[in-house]
């Protein structure tokens, strides 16, 4: 019997809470939310993930703030660049070169397009992702060590690790604002909502694969992102149940 895990997100951190909910938008991005009516309120839950994460890093005004403000134009300069190069190539280089960028370009903005734009959560989730593309793909690979110096890849990746070691620093550093815990209620409020809606649409749905598909990563999700408040608790056992209390979908939606 297939089940929706409860998430544990008011023992979150901060910048817990902010992963937590890159992970759901990516899930449900996997997904034509404005075909399975899901994206209104995607956008909700979204709008709170991004005024929490501006409260979080606007909060306390320190150094580690100017320090993150830094890295993420340093991070961002790299990718200018980076794009730059691939289009040159594409409409100038020799044809293998040129179809090579052309890879290379494509995956570029499938995930960096517009990248300046969002939050920083996001940014880090989307370079990491193009990253990993770029060096376990096989056409990939070859085109990216053809195009760049080692060194770019390379420097883009320190870069954005060393982001997000700073944003998690800061995550644990950040003491308590009067606006935080306000901000991470309504994220839930907002993700509760959203579970609710994408639970009945699974039950009632001509097509329920979608909506299914979408409870399935969720869980895979929940799982990872439980790991943390887990072991703060000391209760990673193997005979402990990872999350309490599911929400149970009927047998003959279980395909």
């Amino acid at each position: 019997m297939k089940k929706i895990l409860t998430v544990s997100m008011k023992d979150f951190k901060t910048g817990e809470s902010l992963e937590f909910a890159n992970n759901v938008d990516r899930v449900f991005a996997s997904e034509d939310t404005k075909t399975l009516m899901l994206e209104d309120q995607l956008t909700v839950f979204n709008n709170a993930a991004a005024d929490l994460e501006n409260v979080f890093i606007d909060s306390t005004g320190t150094e580690m703030t100017r320090e993150l403000r830094l890295l993420d134009t340093e991070r961002l300069i790299v990718l200018a660049a980076m794009k730059l190069l691939l289009k040159s190539l594409v409409k100038g280089g020799k044809d293998d070169i040129a179809a090579m960028a052309a890879r290379l370009l494509n995956n570029f903005l499938q995930h960096c397009k517009s990248i300046s734009k969002m939050g920083y959560q996001n940014k880090t989730a989307l370079i990491r992702s193009m990253l990993k593309d770029w060096t376990t793909l096989p056409a990939l690979m070859e085109a990216s060590k053809v195009v760049f110096l080692r060194n770019e890849v390379e420097d883009l990746t320190e870069k954005n690790t060393l982001f997000a070691e700073k944003f998690f620093e800061n995550a644990i550093s950040n003491k308590r604002n009067a606006e935080i815990p306000l901000k991470k209620a309504k994220l839930k409020e907002a993700y509760d909502t959203l579970i609710d809606i994408t639970v009945s649409f699974s039950k009632v749905a001509a097509d329920k694969q979608p909506y299914l598909n979408i409870i399935e990563e969720l869980n895979k999700v929940i799982e990872r992102n439980n790991m943390p408040v887990l072991l703060r608790r000391g209760l990673r056992k193997k005979s402990s149940p990872v999350i309490p209390t599911p929400v149970t979908l009927p047998d003959e939606m279980i395909f």
